[in-house]
């Protein structure tokens, strides 16, 4: 993954194909003319990104299955930053003018704009083009936005220096050597790491959102207080909303969706998801991943066709959350290990290996920096995972906290004093953008 200037040419290129395709395709006197223009645009936008993406694990899989004696060389590609996003973005805007969902931009300088619109180009919310171009005729200053946006960008860095990138030691340092860390620390690392893919992913969100808004433009929430979620089914409404909407609108549904057959809805559900674990990463651990959740959606239909009933009772709202919260949190091992073995020694040990020994905690705090800062650097952590998580409770309980605008100001201001002093400003890159 990485950002060379050569590159630029290839997001230039996807949007001359696809302004272009789109302009001809609105003026094409048939189907055949359409559907010929639409395939032109996904086979340029789709061959890019699996040159870029998946050559090498495409031939490494291949090496392997041949059982070849020689080990494989893999080839020199570098991973442009931001590929996968603005193939998506750009690949929605052909296909809702191909279904008559939006007319043609007229404007190639507009047009380019959307695709390489600087706040989320890199890693999101992927926009579709009739909710972000209407909004690129003009740019209106508003104070409201100002304000608004300002807190976004504070919030948002809150969560990527003071919890994402303070986890991330931990995260890494664990993970990047499974098999001389204890089963405590392995299964504090993959706690860890769900905090810390959510502050990362959706701090960048809060900042992208907050720079936008500065200019008079609203990009889409991606994210929705996903760790409360009572199902997979809600979870993936809350998470990564501009993906999991993306493959709703442009993959699962146009498979059949869930007016099928039983065997057929499955099969729908598992192509998204086997798809979505590729588009995370050339890599079978994210593959597993997107097959877990795709039988998590199987489960869950199962239970809810032998329980109808429906209950709102607090005990079982708290299971619910609980239950899907750790059912993601056991498909993260496979998401944040580097390979398989990984993720199956991680997974042996904690099932088999682990204890509470006073050697183990002490061990497993020091998992940080390896020094006496570090107890001081987890309780840190600890504290804002539980800020972060009373905020969200609030938010998700539908309640304003009544508090007056200077207490607000003193809230963001605190919220800024405490990422100058206790956030990590080391390089530290957004995890998406490998994505």
């Amino acid at each position: 993954m990485a950002w060379n200037p050569y590159f630029s040419l290839l997001i230039l290129a996807s949007t001359i194909i696809d302004f272009f395709v789109a302009k001809y395709m609105q003026e094409a006197r048939n189907k055949i003319q359409r559907r010929s223009l639409l395939l032109l645009s996904l086979l340029a936008n789709l061959s890019l990104l699996f040159y870029f993406k998946y050559t090498n694990f495409f031939l490494s899989t291949f090496h392997a299955l041949t059982n070849s004696s020689e080990s494989f060389q893999a080839l020199d590609i570098i991973l442009p930053v931001g590929i996968s996003f603005y193939t998506f973005q750009t690949l929605s805007y052909t296909i809702d003018v191909y279904r008559g969902q939006k007319k043609a931009e007229t404007s190639f300088i507009k047009f380019a704009l959307y695709v390489s619109y600087f706040p989320q180009l890199v890693a999101g919310p992927i926009e579709r083009s009739t909710h972000l171009l209407p909004q690129l005729d003009k740019f209106e200053y508003k104070y409201s936005d100002l304000i608004h946006g300002t807190k976004l960008i504070i919030w948002g860095f809150f969560k990527k220096l003071v919890i994402a990138d303070r986890l991330a030691i931990y995260v890494n340092n664990a993970y990047g050597d499974v098999h001389s860390h204890s089963a405590l620390t392995l299964l504090v690392a993959t706690y860890f790491f769900s905090f810390q893919i959510f502050c990362d992913f959706s701090g960048y969100t809060d900042i992208a959102r907050g720079i936008s808004k500065l200019f008079g433009v609203d990009l889409m929430h991606n994210f929705k207080r996903p760790y409360f979620a009572k199902s997979i089914s809600e979870f993936w409404k809350r998470w990564h909303i501009s993906l999991s909407t993306w493959f709703r609108d442009y993959l699962y549904i146009p498979l059949g969706g869930s007016r099928t057959s039983d065997v057929r809805w499955f099969f729908n559900i598992l192509i998204v998801f086997l798809i979505s674990g590729l588009w995370h990463g050339a890599n079978w651990t994210f593959v597993i991943w997107g097959a877990l959740h795709a039988f998590y959606f199987k489960i869950e239909k199962f239970i809810n066709w032998l329980f109808p009933k429906k209950t709102t009772h607090k005990i079982v709202t708290i299971f619910k959350v609980l239950l899907t919260y750790h059912l993601t949190l056991f498909a993260w091992i496979f998401f944040r290990a580097n390979n398989l073995e990984h993720a199956v020694t991680i997974i042996k040990k904690i099932l088999t290996d682990l204890t509470l020994s006073k050697s183990d905690i002490i061990s497993s705090s020091l998992a940080f920096t390896y020094d006496n800062r570090s107890p001081s650097i987890v309780l840190i952590s600890i504290i804002s995972i539980v800020f972060l998580l009373v905020i969200q409770f609030i938010q998700e309980r539908g309640k304003d906290l009544k508090i007056t605008k200077k207490q607000e100001y003193f809230f963001y201001i605190t919220l800024i004093i405490i990422t100058i002093f206790f956030g990590k400003y080391s390089e530290n890159s957004f995890i998406y953008f490998q994505f």
